[in-house]
Order: structure tokens, then C-alpha cells, then sequence
């Protein structure tokens, strides 16, 4: 379980997320679900997670930034933390992300 603008949002670990939607993971402030595709490895999870925070606060806060822009800050921000090393080694299982 993850809170984001103050909603708690249940992480969900997938095995036929992208295979079935050809994306990596998704996410709805509505239903406070993030699912994320476990045929990824480690870190495009994490991505993904990233990612998926950043399009849950561009609904929520109703930022209508274009998906491109959102691609762009998740990755800068991922990377800041991966590089710095101010992500835990456990970041899924810190957030409680389940297999489903």
C-alpha cells in the first residue's frame, strides 16, 4: 500500500498485465489501484511504478500534462533516486505490492 495525495492505493504484481495490455503497468486514483506488469525485471518495476505515480497525480491534481512530459519527469525522477542510491533494494515489497 502506497498513499499519494492522500488515497491509499494497493500495488499489484501482474504476470499477464502486458501480455494482455502490451503496457507495462497502470494505474487509477478512482479505484486506488496500481498494477504492474511482473514480466518486467527490477528496475522497469520500479520505473513503472514511478511512472504510474506520476499519472495518478497528473489525474488526480487535474494537470493535463501530455503523456510525454509525464514519460519524461518519471524517468528523471527514477533515475535521481536510482543513482543516488535513495531507493531501498526492497521499493515493491516496501509499498506492499502483491502477486495477483
Amino acid at each position: 500500500m502506497i498513499k499519494i495525495s492522500g488515497q491509499k492505493y494497493e500495488v499489484i504484481l501482474n504476470d499477464r498485465w502486458e501480455s494482455l495490455t502490451g503496457n507495462e503497468g497502470n494505474g487509477c486514483y478512482r479505484l486506488g489501484k496500481i498494477i504492474i506488469s511482473s514480466e518486467c525485471c527490477k528496475e522497469r518495476q520500479e520505473h513503472t511504478l514511478f511512472h504510474e505515480i506520476m499519472e495518478i497525480i497528473n489525474d488526480h491534481q487535474e494537470l493535463q500534462l501530455p503523456h510525454q512530459m509525464i514519460s519524461s519527469i518519471s524517468t528523471a525522477w527514477y533515475a535521481i533516486f536510482k543513482e543516488n542510491d535513495l531507493l531501498p533494494k526492497d521499493l515493491l515489497k516496501r509499498v506492499g505490492a502483491v502477486e495477483k
